[in-house]
Protein backbone atom coordinates (compact mmCIF):
# COMPACT_ATOMS: atom_id res chain seq x y z
CA UNK A 1 0.00 0.00 0.00
CA UNK A 2 1.22 3.04 -1.10
CA UNK A 3 0.73 6.42 1.23
CA UNK A 4 1.24 9.99 0.07
CA UNK A 5 1.13 12.47 3.26
CA UNK A 6 2.03 16.17 3.36
CA UNK A 7 5.71 16.39 5.40
CA UNK A 8 7.79 18.45 6.93
CA UNK A 9 10.75 18.90 5.11
CA UNK A 10 14.26 20.08 6.71
CA UNK A 11 17.68 19.40 6.08
CA UNK A 12 20.77 18.89 8.57
CA UNK A 13 24.98 20.12 8.62
CA UNK A 14 27.25 17.41 9.35
CA UNK A 15 26.71 18.27 12.76
CA UNK A 16 23.45 17.57 13.30
CA UNK A 17 21.80 20.93 13.12
CA UNK A 18 18.54 21.60 11.66
CA UNK A 19 18.00 24.04 9.05
CA UNK A 20 14.13 23.74 8.33
CA UNK A 21 12.76 24.15 4.33
CA UNK A 22 9.16 24.86 4.92
CA UNK A 23 7.20 26.30 7.59
CA UNK A 24 4.88 24.00 8.60
CA UNK A 25 7.31 23.19 11.39
CA UNK A 26 6.85 26.79 13.11
CA UNK A 27 2.88 26.62 12.69
CA UNK A 28 2.88 23.37 14.04
CA UNK A 29 5.34 24.11 17.22
CA UNK A 30 5.31 27.19 17.95
CA UNK A 31 8.91 27.60 17.72
CA UNK A 32 10.53 30.28 15.57
CA UNK A 33 13.81 29.33 13.56
CA UNK A 34 16.40 29.91 16.12
CA UNK A 35 14.61 27.81 18.78
CA UNK A 36 14.18 25.37 15.88
CA UNK A 37 17.54 25.08 14.13
CA UNK A 38 20.13 23.35 16.15
CA UNK A 39 18.20 20.43 17.82
CA UNK A 40 15.54 22.66 19.43
CA UNK A 41 13.01 20.03 18.38
CA UNK A 42 13.66 18.13 21.55
CA UNK A 43 11.67 19.72 23.71
CA UNK A 44 8.70 19.00 21.59
CA UNK A 45 9.54 15.88 21.85
CA UNK A 46 7.29 13.04 23.89
CA UNK A 47 9.77 12.64 27.49
CA UNK A 48 9.96 9.04 26.63
CA UNK A 49 10.69 9.54 23.23
CA UNK A 50 13.89 12.24 23.53
CA UNK A 51 16.87 9.67 24.65
CA UNK A 52 16.06 6.78 21.98
CA UNK A 53 15.49 9.02 19.49
CA UNK A 54 18.74 11.25 20.21
CA UNK A 55 20.78 8.21 20.53
CA UNK A 56 19.48 7.24 16.92
CA UNK A 57 19.87 10.73 15.30
CA UNK A 58 23.88 10.47 16.72
CA UNK A 59 24.21 7.14 15.00
CA UNK A 60 23.24 8.01 12.22
CA UNK A 61 25.39 10.73 12.13
CA UNK A 62 28.20 8.74 13.17
CA UNK A 63 28.13 5.88 10.86
CA UNK A 64 25.99 7.61 7.67
CA UNK A 65 23.76 5.42 7.47
CA UNK A 66 19.86 6.23 6.96
CA UNK A 67 17.73 8.00 10.10
CA UNK A 68 14.22 6.58 10.23
CA UNK A 69 12.27 6.90 13.32
CA UNK A 70 8.81 6.99 14.87
CA UNK A 71 8.32 9.78 17.58
CA UNK A 72 5.43 12.02 18.74
CA UNK A 73 5.51 15.41 18.67
CA UNK A 74 3.55 18.03 21.10
CA UNK A 75 1.25 20.82 18.91
CA UNK A 76 0.82 24.24 19.94
CA UNK A 77 -2.37 23.06 21.68
CA UNK A 78 -0.23 20.37 23.87
CA UNK A 79 -1.76 17.59 22.07
CA UNK A 80 1.11 14.92 21.02
CA UNK A 81 1.01 13.08 17.18
CA UNK A 82 2.63 10.33 16.16
CA UNK A 83 5.07 11.54 13.32
CA UNK A 84 7.78 9.38 10.96
CA UNK A 85 10.77 11.23 10.78
CA UNK A 86 13.70 10.05 7.91
CA UNK A 87 16.82 11.32 6.60
CA UNK A 88 18.95 10.51 3.89
CA UNK A 89 23.06 11.61 3.58
CA UNK A 90 23.79 13.27 0.55
CA UNK A 91 27.36 13.26 -0.43
CA UNK A 92 29.64 14.84 -2.66
CA UNK A 93 31.51 13.10 -5.71
CA UNK A 94 33.85 12.19 -3.14
CA UNK A 95 31.60 10.32 -1.17
CA UNK A 96 31.91 12.64 1.89
CA UNK A 97 28.79 13.80 3.31
CA UNK A 98 28.05 17.32 3.24
CA UNK A 99 24.34 17.68 4.57
CA UNK A 100 21.21 15.54 5.53
CA UNK A 101 17.76 15.42 3.96
CA UNK A 102 15.03 14.66 5.55
CA UNK A 103 11.17 14.73 6.29
CA UNK A 104 8.91 15.10 9.10
CA UNK A 105 5.52 13.02 8.35
CA UNK A 106 2.24 13.59 10.01
CA UNK A 107 1.06 9.60 10.62
CA UNK A 108 -1.09 9.98 13.76
CA UNK A 109 -4.26 9.02 11.70
CA UNK A 110 -2.61 6.08 9.87
CA UNK A 111 -1.09 5.40 13.20
CA UNK A 112 -4.31 4.97 15.34
CA UNK A 113 -5.84 3.08 12.34
CA UNK A 114 -3.21 0.84 11.96
CA UNK A 115 -3.17 0.03 15.86
CA UNK A 116 -7.06 -0.22 15.76
CA UNK A 117 -7.02 -2.66 12.86
CA UNK A 118 -4.05 -4.68 14.86
CA UNK A 119 -6.90 -5.01 18.18
CA UNK A 120 -9.61 -5.71 15.99
CA UNK A 121 -7.38 -8.74 14.19
CA UNK A 122 -6.17 -9.69 17.64
CA UNK A 123 -10.21 -9.34 19.02
CA UNK A 124 -12.18 -10.73 16.21
CA UNK A 125 -9.96 -12.33 13.16
CA UNK A 126 -12.68 -14.52 11.81
CA UNK A 127 -15.34 -11.79 11.10
CA UNK A 128 -12.79 -9.20 9.82
CA UNK A 129 -12.06 -11.13 7.17
CA UNK A 130 -15.16 -12.17 6.16
CA UNK A 131 -16.25 -9.16 4.94
CA UNK A 132 -18.89 -9.21 1.97
CA UNK A 133 -16.32 -10.57 -0.56
CA UNK A 134 -18.20 -11.62 -4.37
CA UNK A 135 -18.80 -14.22 -5.30
CA UNK A 136 -19.06 -16.48 -8.99
CA UNK A 137 -22.23 -15.95 -9.98
CA UNK A 138 -23.03 -13.51 -7.86
CA UNK A 139 -24.65 -9.58 -9.29
CA UNK A 140 -22.33 -7.17 -8.09
CA UNK A 141 -23.58 -3.37 -8.00
CA UNK A 142 -26.65 -4.85 -9.34
CA UNK A 143 -25.26 -4.96 -12.88
CA UNK A 144 -21.83 -7.19 -13.17
CA UNK A 145 -21.68 -10.73 -12.87
CA UNK A 146 -18.87 -11.68 -11.17
CA UNK A 147 -17.06 -14.79 -12.83
CA UNK A 148 -13.93 -15.44 -10.82
CA UNK A 149 -10.91 -13.78 -8.83
CA UNK A 150 -7.66 -12.63 -11.49
CA UNK A 151 -5.81 -11.29 -8.35
CA UNK A 152 -5.33 -10.09 -4.97
CA UNK A 153 -3.04 -7.61 -3.81
CA UNK A 154 -2.81 -5.34 0.04
CA UNK A 155 -5.59 -2.88 -1.18
CA UNK A 156 -7.84 -5.14 -2.28
CA UNK A 157 -9.12 -8.06 -5.12
CA UNK A 158 -9.27 -8.02 -8.84
CA UNK A 159 -12.27 -9.97 -10.55
CA UNK A 160 -13.05 -10.51 -13.95
CA UNK A 161 -16.61 -9.96 -14.23
CA UNK A 162 -19.71 -9.47 -17.11
CA UNK A 163 -21.68 -6.75 -17.74
CA UNK A 164 -25.72 -8.17 -17.29
CA UNK A 165 -27.02 -6.14 -20.35
CA UNK A 166 -24.39 -5.42 -22.42
CA UNK A 167 -21.87 -8.37 -22.28
CA UNK A 168 -18.70 -6.84 -21.84
CA UNK A 169 -15.97 -8.20 -19.74
CA UNK A 170 -14.39 -6.32 -17.27
CA UNK A 171 -11.87 -6.32 -14.38
CA UNK A 172 -13.81 -4.87 -10.83
CA UNK A 173 -11.32 -3.88 -8.34
CA UNK A 174 -12.86 -4.06 -4.77
CA UNK A 175 -11.41 -3.13 -1.93
CA UNK A 176 -10.48 -5.47 0.45
CA UNK A 177 -13.63 -5.46 3.71
CA UNK A 178 -11.55 -4.26 6.71
CA UNK A 179 -10.02 -1.33 4.82
CA UNK A 180 -13.92 -0.05 3.96
CA UNK A 181 -13.33 2.97 6.91
CA UNK A 182 -10.27 4.09 5.38
CA UNK A 183 -11.41 7.37 3.87
CA UNK A 184 -7.83 8.33 2.87
CA UNK A 185 -7.40 4.71 0.45
CA UNK A 186 -11.20 5.68 -0.57
CA UNK A 187 -10.23 8.63 -1.73
CA UNK A 188 -7.22 7.36 -3.79
CA UNK A 189 -9.41 4.64 -5.23
CA UNK A 190 -11.97 7.49 -6.03
CA UNK A 191 -8.71 10.30 -8.05
CA UNK A 192 -8.07 6.60 -9.82
CA UNK A 193 -11.09 6.70 -11.01
CA UNK A 194 -11.25 10.42 -12.23
CA UNK A 195 -7.29 10.87 -13.09
CA UNK A 196 -7.73 7.16 -15.89
CA UNK A 197 -11.22 8.39 -17.01
CA UNK A 198 -9.87 11.17 -18.51
CA UNK A 199 -7.16 9.31 -20.62
CA UNK A 200 -8.25 7.37 -23.39
CA UNK A 201 -5.49 5.94 -25.04
CA UNK A 202 -4.40 2.37 -26.53
CA UNK A 203 -1.62 1.73 -23.78
CA UNK A 204 -3.29 3.35 -20.96
CA UNK A 205 -6.10 1.37 -19.20
CA UNK A 206 -9.95 2.57 -19.66
CA UNK A 207 -11.80 2.93 -16.47
CA UNK A 208 -15.29 2.12 -17.42
CA UNK A 209 -17.11 3.38 -13.52
CA UNK A 210 -16.69 4.07 -10.13
CA UNK A 211 -18.63 3.82 -7.27
CA UNK A 212 -19.74 2.11 -3.71
CA UNK A 213 -22.51 -0.47 -3.73
CA UNK A 214 -25.17 -0.92 -1.72
CA UNK A 215 -23.37 -3.04 0.45
CA UNK A 216 -20.71 -0.67 1.22
CA UNK A 217 -17.99 -1.92 -1.02
CA UNK A 218 -15.84 0.95 -2.76
CA UNK A 219 -15.42 -0.37 -6.69
CA UNK A 220 -13.31 0.37 -9.59
CA UNK A 221 -14.15 -1.01 -12.84
CA UNK A 222 -11.62 -0.97 -15.92
CA UNK A 223 -10.43 -2.69 -19.16
CA UNK A 224 -9.42 -6.99 -18.91
CA UNK A 225 -6.60 -7.11 -20.02
CA UNK A 226 -5.98 -10.88 -21.08
CA UNK A 227 -2.54 -11.06 -20.53
CA UNK A 228 -0.01 -10.71 -17.43
CA UNK A 229 1.90 -8.19 -15.85
CA UNK A 230 5.81 -7.30 -16.93
CA UNK A 231 6.43 -8.13 -13.64
CA UNK A 232 4.92 -11.85 -14.00
CA UNK A 233 6.82 -11.99 -16.93
CA UNK A 234 10.27 -11.26 -15.36
CA UNK A 235 9.77 -13.22 -13.01
CA UNK A 236 9.46 -16.19 -15.13
CA UNK A 237 11.55 -15.20 -18.13
CA UNK A 238 14.38 -12.79 -16.57
CA UNK A 239 14.34 -10.50 -19.40
CA UNK A 240 13.48 -9.39 -22.44
CA UNK A 241 14.69 -9.65 -26.24
CA UNK A 242 16.27 -6.59 -27.16
CA UNK A 243 13.17 -6.80 -30.49
CA UNK A 244 10.36 -7.48 -27.90
CA UNK A 245 11.77 -4.80 -25.42
CA UNK A 246 11.70 -1.57 -27.97
CA UNK A 247 8.55 -2.94 -29.49
CA UNK A 248 6.98 -2.80 -25.44
CA UNK A 249 8.70 0.10 -24.46
CA UNK A 250 7.73 2.23 -27.35
CA UNK A 251 4.52 1.96 -26.82
CA UNK A 252 4.83 2.33 -22.63
CA UNK A 253 6.14 5.79 -23.90
CA UNK A 254 2.90 6.74 -26.07
CA UNK A 255 0.79 5.86 -23.22
CA UNK A 256 3.22 7.95 -20.64
CA UNK A 257 3.43 10.82 -23.09
CA UNK A 258 -0.27 10.82 -23.52
CA UNK A 259 -0.65 10.99 -19.24
CA UNK A 260 2.18 13.77 -19.67
CA UNK A 261 -0.13 15.88 -22.34
CA UNK A 262 -3.10 15.46 -19.82
CA UNK A 263 -0.74 16.98 -16.92
CA UNK A 264 -0.70 13.82 -15.28
CA UNK A 265 2.52 12.61 -13.52
CA UNK A 266 2.05 8.86 -12.55
CA UNK A 267 4.39 8.63 -9.65
CA UNK A 268 4.43 4.62 -9.77
CA UNK A 269 5.79 3.36 -12.88
CA UNK A 270 6.87 0.01 -12.04
CA UNK A 271 6.52 -3.84 -13.91
CA UNK A 272 3.86 -4.75 -11.72
CA UNK A 273 1.65 -1.40 -13.21
CA UNK A 274 2.27 -2.47 -16.80
CA UNK A 275 0.15 -5.11 -17.93
CA UNK A 276 0.55 -6.74 -21.42
CA UNK A 277 -2.21 -7.78 -23.28
CA UNK A 278 -2.95 -8.67 -27.03
CA UNK A 279 -3.89 -6.47 -30.01
CA UNK A 280 -4.82 -7.94 -33.22
CA UNK A 281 -4.75 -5.87 -36.61
CA UNK A 282 -6.93 -3.93 -38.62
CA UNK A 283 -8.13 -7.20 -40.23
CA UNK A 284 -8.19 -9.43 -37.46
CA UNK A 285 -5.34 -11.70 -38.66
CA UNK A 286 -2.47 -10.99 -36.63
CA UNK A 287 -2.18 -10.39 -32.79
CA UNK A 288 0.68 -8.19 -31.44
CA UNK A 289 1.51 -7.66 -27.75
CA UNK A 290 0.33 -4.35 -26.72
CA UNK A 291 1.54 -2.88 -23.31
CA UNK A 292 -1.16 -0.27 -20.85
CA UNK A 293 -0.24 1.20 -18.13
CA UNK A 294 -2.31 1.18 -14.80
CA UNK A 295 -3.32 1.91 -11.38
CA UNK A 296 -3.65 5.73 -11.03
CA UNK A 297 -3.60 5.92 -7.76
CA UNK A 298 -1.17 8.29 -6.32
CA UNK A 299 -0.94 10.09 -9.76
CA UNK A 300 -0.44 13.77 -9.39
CA UNK A 301 -1.82 16.32 -11.52
CA UNK A 302 0.14 19.38 -13.16
CA UNK A 303 -1.46 22.00 -15.10
CA UNK A 304 -0.93 21.56 -18.34
CA UNK A 305 0.07 25.20 -19.39
CA UNK A 306 2.66 25.88 -17.06
CA UNK A 307 6.33 25.09 -18.07
CA UNK A 308 8.38 21.92 -16.95
CA UNK A 309 10.22 24.22 -14.41
CA UNK A 310 7.03 25.40 -12.90
CA UNK A 311 5.20 22.43 -12.35
CA UNK A 312 5.15 20.62 -9.07
CA UNK A 313 2.76 18.50 -6.65
CA UNK A 314 1.40 18.68 -3.73
CA UNK A 315 2.98 19.84 -0.77
CA UNK A 316 6.36 17.79 -0.54
CA UNK A 317 5.47 13.77 -0.55
CA UNK A 318 7.21 10.34 -0.44
CA UNK A 319 5.58 8.03 -2.62
CA UNK A 320 5.76 5.03 -4.48
CA UNK A 321 7.96 1.91 -4.90
CA UNK A 322 11.59 2.33 -3.84
CA UNK A 323 13.08 0.24 -6.54
CA UNK A 324 11.57 2.48 -8.64
CA UNK A 325 11.29 5.95 -6.87
CA UNK A 326 13.28 8.91 -8.60
CA UNK A 327 15.97 10.76 -6.07
CA UNK A 328 13.25 13.35 -5.67
CA UNK A 329 10.81 11.50 -4.65
CA UNK A 330 12.82 9.36 -2.23
CA UNK A 331 13.95 12.70 -0.40
CA UNK A 332 10.49 14.13 -0.49
CA UNK A 333 10.70 16.44 -3.01
CA UNK A 334 8.60 17.77 -5.71
CA UNK A 335 7.77 15.44 -8.87
CA UNK A 336 6.81 16.21 -12.56
CA UNK A 337 6.98 14.63 -16.00
CA UNK A 338 10.95 13.67 -15.13
CA UNK A 339 10.57 11.68 -12.02
CA UNK A 340 8.00 9.15 -14.52
CA UNK A 341 11.22 9.43 -16.99
CA UNK A 342 13.45 7.92 -13.63
CA UNK A 343 11.05 5.41 -13.06
CA UNK A 344 10.49 4.02 -16.39
CA UNK A 345 14.43 3.88 -16.95
CA UNK A 346 14.39 1.63 -14.08
CA UNK A 347 12.07 -0.74 -15.24
CA UNK A 348 13.40 -0.36 -18.80
CA UNK A 349 17.03 -1.29 -17.14
CA UNK A 350 15.54 -4.26 -15.21
CA UNK A 351 13.90 -5.37 -18.16
CA UNK A 352 16.34 -5.51 -20.67
CA UNK A 353 19.50 -6.73 -18.14
CA UNK A 354 18.04 -8.82 -15.70
CA UNK A 355 18.56 -7.16 -12.85
CA UNK A 356 17.57 -4.02 -11.01
CA UNK A 357 19.16 -0.48 -11.46
CA UNK A 358 19.80 -1.49 -7.48
CA UNK A 359 19.80 -4.64 -5.72
CA UNK A 360 16.99 -5.20 -2.87
CA UNK A 361 17.99 -3.83 0.16
CA UNK A 362 16.21 -2.29 3.23
CA UNK A 363 13.86 0.71 2.05
CA UNK A 364 16.24 3.22 3.00
CA UNK A 365 18.96 1.89 2.11
CA UNK A 366 17.57 1.67 -1.45
CA UNK A 367 16.89 5.41 -1.18
CA UNK A 368 20.41 5.83 -0.53
CA UNK A 369 21.43 4.31 -3.50
CA UNK A 370 18.53 5.99 -5.49
CA UNK A 371 20.14 9.55 -4.27
CA UNK A 372 23.75 8.98 -4.39
CA UNK A 373 25.00 5.98 -6.53
CA UNK A 374 25.26 5.74 -10.51
CA UNK A 375 23.87 2.67 -11.96
CA UNK A 376 25.97 0.09 -12.83
CA UNK A 377 27.21 -0.56 -16.34
CA UNK A 378 25.78 -3.33 -18.88
CA UNK A 379 28.98 -4.54 -19.17
CA UNK A 380 29.58 -5.21 -15.35
CA UNK A 381 26.25 -7.22 -15.06
CA UNK A 382 25.07 -8.60 -17.90
CA UNK A 383 28.50 -8.44 -20.66
CA UNK A 384 26.71 -11.59 -22.33
CA UNK A 385 24.12 -9.66 -23.97
CA UNK A 386 25.59 -7.92 -26.05
CA UNK A 387 23.56 -4.86 -25.57
CA UNK A 388 23.80 -1.60 -27.81
CA UNK A 389 25.72 0.78 -26.25
CA UNK A 390 23.09 3.70 -27.36
CA UNK A 391 20.61 1.96 -25.23
CA UNK A 392 23.14 2.02 -22.31
CA UNK A 393 23.61 5.72 -22.99
CA UNK A 394 19.95 6.31 -23.03
CA UNK A 395 19.25 4.84 -19.92
CA UNK A 396 22.01 6.32 -18.56
CA UNK A 397 20.99 10.13 -19.54
CA UNK A 398 17.07 9.13 -18.84
CA UNK A 399 18.73 7.80 -14.73
CA UNK A 400 20.70 10.91 -13.89
CA UNK A 401 20.06 11.70 -10.63
CA UNK A 402 19.19 15.44 -11.47
CA UNK A 403 16.11 16.45 -13.52
CA UNK A 404 17.61 18.59 -15.99
CA UNK A 405 20.06 16.58 -16.56
CA UNK A 406 17.52 14.03 -18.13
CA UNK A 407 15.76 13.03 -21.19
CA UNK A 408 13.33 15.62 -20.91
CA UNK A 409 10.02 13.63 -22.06
CA UNK A 410 8.62 10.58 -22.81
CA UNK A 411 8.22 11.41 -26.36
CA UNK A 412 11.85 12.15 -26.85
CA UNK A 413 12.82 8.40 -24.97
CA UNK A 414 10.45 6.84 -27.78
CA UNK A 415 12.02 8.51 -30.44
CA UNK A 416 15.76 7.56 -29.68
CA UNK A 417 14.24 3.68 -29.15
CA UNK A 418 12.82 4.03 -32.74
CA UNK A 419 16.54 5.28 -33.65
CA UNK A 420 17.53 1.93 -32.25
CA UNK A 421 15.04 -0.53 -33.43
CA UNK A 422 15.50 0.72 -37.19
CA UNK A 423 19.18 1.02 -36.88
CA UNK A 424 18.59 -2.96 -35.69
CA UNK A 425 15.97 -4.35 -37.33
CA UNK A 426 17.92 -6.53 -39.53
CA UNK A 427 19.34 -8.14 -36.69
CA UNK A 428 16.97 -8.34 -34.26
Amino acid sequence: MTEVIPQIVWTARTDGGIDYVNYKWFEFSGMNFEQTRDLGWQPALHPDDIEPVALQWKESLSNGRPFECEMRFRRIDGVYRWHLVRALPLRNEQGTIVKWCGTNTDIHEQRVHIDDLEKRIIEDPVKLKQGNLPTPKAVFAERYVIEGVLTTGGMGSIYRARHLHMGRIVAIKILHPFLHGNLKLIKQFQQEAEVAAGLIHPNVVTIFDFGISKSGEPFLVMDYIDGHSLDEILNSEKTLSLRRFLRLFIQVCDGLQEAHNKGIVHCDIKPGNIMIGKKGDAKGEQTRECPKIVDFGIARINPKDLGISEKRTMDFAVSGSPRYMSPEQCVGGSVDERSDIYSLACVMYEAITGRPVFDDLTVYELFNKQVNYPPRPFEKICPQLKLPAELEALLFEMLAKAPEKRVQSAREVRRRLMMIYHQLAPTI
